[in-house]
């Protein structure tokens, strides 16, 4: 949460990536316009989507003092499933909603959901085949 650059496959539009099955051009707007808010604290923004989660998901407390590990390859190894990605869904969605206020409305919601079920899926690919292709390196690029 702390990188405030767009990520290329958002910044340029849906066009080329996947994106595109997940979100209308409607929705990318939408979600590009709140994190322009978003993004001037991030700080606040992790804080809360954290002491959410933990509140509401308080066996995944266990996993933050030594979430990320370095094998002998000197790759990351994350004690992260696939089922906790969805658990994450409820805090984020508290935490748009506490810094948009007003702002976050029902379609922006659906955009945001869209976008994190975009995302999900591209981790499981990821957590599935760690050499797969991302979706957004049609081009060559990330």
């Amino acid at each position: 949460m702390g990188n405030t650059s767009g990520v290329s496959c958002l910044k340029d539009g849906a066009e080329g990536t996947h994106l595109n099955k997940y979100l209308t051009p409607r929705q990318l707007q939408l979600v590009q316009d709140t994190w322009d808010i978003m993004k001037t604290d991030l700080p606040t923004l992790g804080l809360t989507v954290f002491l959410k989660l933990f509140q509401t998901e308080p066996d995944l407390k266990r996993l933050f003092p030594k979430i990320v590990q370095m094998n002998d390859k000197n790759e990351l190894e994350w004690e992260v499933d696939k089922d906790m990605l969805q658990r994450l869904w409820p805090s984020l969605n508290h935490g748009f909603q506490t810094m948009l206020g007003e702002a976050y409305t029902k379609e922006t919601m659906e955009a945001w959901r869209r976008l994190y079920s975009y995302i999900s899926a591209q981790m499981k690919r990821g957590m599935n085949d760690p050499d797969a292709k991302l979706a957004c390196d049609d081009d060559g690029t990330t």
